[in-house]
């Protein structure tokens, strides 16, 4: 009976002793190697994207994301970006604002680069 105690109390030792080493390893904390930054490039396919997609552009709104896909279906892609100026709504200013943003691609291509 005291040998059944003594196993008892041992065995129980010997599971918090693990216990113990377990948690610890798991609290150290882990290397991780620093990572570079690595720039996105997310551009609107102005050929491509649908009015949620263009709405994305600072001075979008959905009226003007459907006066654009109504000139690409009306006119064809864009070939360059002084061609957004024939779109009702878009001025100098706007152009402007997402010069940087949109890219002139496939219109079967993705909406986003």
């Amino acid at each position: 009976m005291v040998s059944m105690r003594r196993e008892t109390a041992l065995l129980l030792l010997t599971l918090c002793v693990l216990g113990l080493s377990i948690q610890a390893r798991l609290a150290r904390p882990t290397h991780v190697d620093r990572l570079t930054p690595q720039p996105i490039d997310l551009r609107v396919n102005i050929n491509s994207a649908d009015p949620a997609t263009l709405c994305l552009l600072p001075r979008i709104g959905p009226t003007l994301a459907r006066a654009i896909i109504a000139h690409r279906e009306r006119a064809g892609a864009f070939h360059e970006l002084a061609d957004l100026l024939e779109v009702r709504g878009i001025g100098e200013a706007t152009l402007a604002q997402f010069a940087g943003l949109i890219v002139l691609g496939d219109p079967g291509g993705p909406a986003l680069r």
